[in-house]
């Protein structure tokens, strides 16, 4: 059964559960009143839902107004949805009434107030066993959820992640059921069960069915345009695969008008800028509708095909290189041209290699050490690596993770796929391996010292804490000895195979009194390696 996102329905659908818990154990009537609690707290999450699904279908409304082609599928699925979950939920409601009439009504007529046979089990098994409304109620949840995860307009994939969302269902625990001698979904939640339970599990069931309708209106919403390409302005970009080029390669980029259209290429210049006809702002040129090209005398055309020029020049020497162009781009209206001014920058480097540890020059034995590798003028899914010694490095696209098994040095050996798929070695560098250190024993986020006794008879246990550390490890504690040593009393001692106080030691922590001195020794916790190590022992004082 999936778990609302909604924190106030999980809240509801808890204290559900515990109150089904209690009434097993046949309680006395204020649990049967708590229900009424939880039944009128599912009535004002129901109406959220209500308002919260009236307001997404105004939305997909004044979308389809704005946009009918494009709209119409997602609003009609919308409408079959909603319509199939409004006859249910509608269905529900005449169960609930018909329940509520037959076993005597409201306490003074009042509408979700106290029921005035709240306790009948009678009238509830014969409505929905002996004459199989809840049967019918089991049919019609399946079958309203098959209607919802099958909209047309949603794919597969999106149809399954619902599946794992909705808390629409009839499952239920069919070992406990059995135990109890119940054959069926609805003998499980029905059969002999009291009023105001039955009336609070169907007014839940309702609540599902609006919560899932909301999933299922929201994603057909979230639809609308995902897919469209918005623009509002012209400008010229420049993108390359890399600012990097090593010695003896060349440097490739792609220039081109961003939210122009593929079907009608502009054209693309590069040289040098002509001061008297380009303005900046903030370092950067500003287009221009001068008559004529705003580069000087001598520039070059670059080559353009679908929008896009595939502008390339050999990396003959190593520096910071610097180009100037423009894009012309023919007015909507008129004969007139529109000129985008653009610059690019990049750096021919020599071969190098670069190994960025993510946290440092350490690698820790038993956790996963993440280091981010790249080489200049590669892409990252080019680049290879390796450890020399002492373990494993695994990863792409630049993000990697070195598991070590020992104590010593190691390197991260490095290499790239050339264009002909030869591999070439970039260099290596060295890392350290070491353990992970120590962690300390602490008692409520205290090691050791003076307490009060209140505050510290309700701690229920020992926890490991590595301080000062930047991996996140948590560290079991796998043992222990607790020493009692109250005023004129002989010392009395338990051990602990975990991290939580025994029976004994709790009866300790109650007897306990101003003035006594408890101590932990031999204090054991396990890491991610795998190693039990030993903790230093801490002593508390009750004052």
């Amino acid at each position: 059964m999936s778990i609302p996102k909604e924190p106030r329905q999980l809240m509801i659908n808890m204290m559900y559960i515990v109150l089904v818990a209690l009434l097993a154990l046949n309680v006395s009537a204020e649990v049967l009143n708590a229900f009424q609690l939880v039944s009128n707290g599912m009535k004002t999450s129901n109406t959220a839902l209500d308002n919260k699904n009236a307001a997404t279908m105004r939305a997909l409304d004044a979308a389809y107004k704005n946009d009918p082609k494009k709209v119409k599928a997602y609003l009609e699925d919308a409408q079959k949805v909603q319509a199939s979950v409004d006859e249910f939920v509608s269905e529900i409601s005449a169960l609930k009434a018909q329940l509520v009439k037959e076993t005597g009504g409201w306490v003074d007529g009042e509408v979700d107030g106290k029921l005035k046979n709240d306790k009948d089990y009678d009238t509830p098994t014969r409505i929905l066993i002996d004459k199989k409304k809840g049967k019918e109620l089991h049919d019609k949840i399946l079958a309203l959820k098959e209607t919802v995860l099958n909209v047309p307009s949603l794919t597969e994939e999106e149809r399954e992640n619902l599946a794992n969302q909705i808390t629409l269902s009839v499952d239920y625990d069919k070992d406990a059921a059995k135990r109890l001698g119940k054959k069926s979904w609805q003998e499980y939640l029905f059969d002999h069960v009291p009023t105001v339970a039955v009336y609070t599990l169907l007014t839940k069931i309702q609540g599902d069915a609006k919560s899932s309708e909301s999933m299922v209106l929201e994603k057909l919403l979230g639809k609308i345009g995902a897919e469209d390409y918005k623009f509002d302005a012209l400008s010229a970009k420049v993108i390359a695969p890399s600012s990097y080029v090593l010695q003896g390669e060349e440097y490739q980029a792609d220039i081109f008008v961003s939210a122009f259209s593929s079907t009608q290429d502009p054209e693309v210049f590069i040289g040098e800028f002509d001061p008297a006809k380009v303005t900046w702002e903030k370092g950067d040129p500003l287009p221009t509708k001068v008559p004529d090209n705003p580069l000087k005398p001598g520039f070059e055309t670059v080559e353009v095909s679908g929008g896009i020029a595939d502008f390339r020049v050999p990396a003959s020497s190593v520096g910071v290189k610097k180009k100037e162009g423009v894009i012309r781009v023919k007015q909507p209206q008129g004969d007139g041209y529109d000129w985008f001014p653009f610059k690019l920058e990049y750096q021919v480097a020599p071969p190098s290699v670069v190994v960025s540890p993510t946290k440092m020059n350490v690698f820790y034995i038993g956790v996963d050490n993440p280091v981010d590798i790249s080489v200049a003028g590669f892409p990252a899914d080019r680049v290879r690596a390796s450890l020399t010694e002492g373990g494993s490095i695994t990863g792409s696209g630049g993000n990697y993770i070195a598991k070590v098994k020992k104590v010593g040095n190691t390197k991260v050996s490095v290499s790239v796929v050339l264009d002909d798929g030869s591999v070439k070695n970039m260099g290596a560098q060295e890392f350290r391996m070491k353990r992970v250190p120590d962690p300390i024993a602490v008692i409520g986020g205290m090691t050791g010292g003076n307490v009060k006794a209140s505050t510290f008879k309700v701690q229920r246990g020992v926890i490991a804490e590595l301080k000062n550390f930047d991996f996140d490890i948590r560290f079991h504690i796998v043992g222990f000895e607790m020493t009692y040593a109250a005023k004129r009393q002989d010392l009395v001692t338990a051990d602990a195979s975990g991290p939580s106080f025994t029976p004994k030691m709790l009866d300790f922590l109650n007897r306990a009194k101003p003035g006594d001195v408890f101590y932990f020794d031999d204090i054991k916790a396990k890491g991610p390696d795998g190693i039990t190590r030993k903790l230093p022992g801490i002593v508390f004082k009750l004052i």
